[in-house]
This record gives structure tokens, C-alpha cells and sequence, in this order.
């Protein structure tokens, strides 16, 4: 029984982000946001996700050759880090396997697909972007549907964010998907 209610909660967060990957045939609200808001308005942008099936949608949709995920032997993703990083516009997609021990420089967007319930888990995402040659800024975008799972997640997350400190200096935009 616990199984299948973690389960059924990997599915309506698969839902949120792309409904066609648990097999409803809708389109991805957070996708046409993603497409129509952030897309356009920056030049370099690194997008995480906890689903490997949403990198390869996100990845096709955005006809990317950075992609990081589990199935990416580690000893090759340093190799597709660097050559994100020596692009003037580029856009990596990445699962959590991105965010251990990979430094991407040269990058002004993040967006958050998913929330993580554990506010620690996107600082690490974060951190890959603040490194040694980072000159500047780095915006913070973490959509989310309302009146679903990602909102549900967000209050969490946001709670768990309240009792650390180590956000102050993080420009975070929660941008809400309708």
C-alpha cells in the first residue's frame, strides 16, 4: 500500500509536467509557459527535472545535444558541461544527475521543473551554476500549477525554505502556471 501511494504521487507529478508521459493526451502547461515566457528572453538556461522521461521531452522539444540524466555515463557529462559552458546560447536539460559535481558558468536562467520537497536538494541544483568564472546573477524560476500536486509541494518546500538561511541571496521567482 505505501508503494502504490508513492506510486500514484510519481504520476500526478509526471502529470503536472508532461501528461502525454503517463499517457493522457493534453498539453504540457508548464512546457507552453516555459516556451512562451523563459525560452525567448534568455540566451543560456539550464532546466532541471527528477524525471528522465521529461529530459528526453524537454531535450526533443528544445532540440538540445546538452542533456545530462541517469542513463549518461558519468564519465561523459563533464565533457557535455564543457562544451555547454563554451556556448554563447544554449539551453541543458538535466535530471539530478546533473547536480553533483558539475560547474556550468556563463548561464543567467534556471528553471526548476519539478519542486524538490527538500529545499537543499535545488540549493545543490543551484550551486552547479554558482561557480568560479559565474560573473553574474543568476535568475531562479520555479513554475508550478495551481491547484495540483506542484502546488501542494510548493507550501512544503516553502516551509522547509522558512527555517534556513541559505536562500537569502538566491533571486528566486515562483512563478505561478495557470
Amino acid at each position: 500500500p505505501q508503494m502504490l501511494k508513492l506510486q500514484q504521487i510519481i504520476k500526478l507529478r509526471q502529470f503536472v509536467e508532461f501528461p502525454s508521459i503517463i499517457g493522457i493526451n493534453l498539453p504540457s502547461l508548464k512546457l507552453q509557459w516555459l516556451k512562451e515566457e523563459i525560452v525567448p528572453n534568455v540566451k543560456k538556461l539550464v532546466i532541471f527535472s527528477f524525471f528522465r522521461d521529461t529530459v528526453k521531452y524537454l531535450a526533443d522539444e528544445f532540440k538540445t545535444q546538452y542533456v545530462i540524466h541517469g542513463d549518461i555515463a558519468a564519465d561523459d557529462r563533464p565533457d557535455i558541461v564543457e562544451r555547454f559552458n563554451n556556448e554563447e546560447e544554449a539551453i541543458l536539460v538535466s535530471s539530478e544527475a546533473g547536480r553533483f559535481g558539475l560547474n556550468m558558468t556563463g548561464v543567467h536562467d534556471i528553471v526548476h521543473f519539478g519542486y524538490s520537497y527538500n529545499p537543499a536538494t535545488m540549493k545543490q541544483r543551484e550551486d552547479r551554476l554558482h561557480r568560479f568564472g559565474q560573473s553574474f546573477p543568476v535568475n531562479v524560476f520555479s513554475p508550478y500549477l495551481t491547484n495540483t500536486i506542484d502546488q501542494g509541494i510548493r507550501e512544503i518546500f516553502l516551509k522547509r525554505k522558512e527555517n534556513t538561511q541559505e536562500f537569502d541571496d538566491m533571486s528566486y521567482k515562483m512563478s505561478e502556471v495557470r
